[in-house]
């Protein structure tokens, strides 16, 4: 079991040898992390997390996640390839979608620590399949331009910056 924060108690004569000149501290409380040696049931692998359910879950919701963005991303610029041929504005496509990495990343962390971590994960993830599933619909029946690609990119990369922290924040609570 990993070191989770807990004082140990120790002798620091111990560490010190029996000829200290230090005091011994006889079970005094010291807050120097010491590593539990008890025998883990299970061999450490990096595949370890895997056995934790929750963990395991929330890991192939990252990767079909990741899969995800990637495939918008390129989606998006390719979209866009389709609507003009001025390459500025086709890299707007990735400009839409960096920006809030930058301008948002900083927040989302305190964001992260006010609101209830689960609660945050839940709506932008929700937010982020509705603009996701309009783009789809817009591209479907032919309506959608470059002011909706623009728009919708942007604002789901702000759905997903702003789920980014608290994501990463619950991963250690769940190994």
């Amino acid at each position: 079991e990993p070191y989770r924060g807990r004082v140990r108690h120790f002798d620091a004569s111990v560490l010190m040898g029996s000829g200290s000149h230090i005091a011994p501290t006889h079970g005094a409380v010291c807050a120097v992390p010491t590593v539990d040696t008890t025998p883990s049931p299970l061999p450490v692998s990096p595949w370890s997390p895997m056995r934790v359910k929750l963990f395991r879950a929330m890991w192939i919701a990252s990767l079909a996640s990741n899969v995800g963005t990637v495939m918008h991303t390129v989606g998006a610029s390719w979209a866009m390839t389709s609507l003009t041929t001025s390459p500025a504005i086709v890299s707007l496509a990735q400009a839409a979608w960096t920006v809030p990495g930058f301008l948002f990343a900083i927040p989302a962390g305190a964001l992260t620590d006010i609101v209830d971590r689960r609660s945050l994960i839940t709506v932008t993830q929700v937010v982020g399949l509705v603009i996701a599933a309009a783009m789809g619909v817009l591209q479907v029946m032919g309506h959608l331009g470059v002011g909706p690609l623009l728009i919708g990119t942007f604002l789901l990369s702000v759905a997903l910056t702003l789920s980014g922290p608290a994501w990463t924040a619950m991963l250690p609570d769940m190994v």
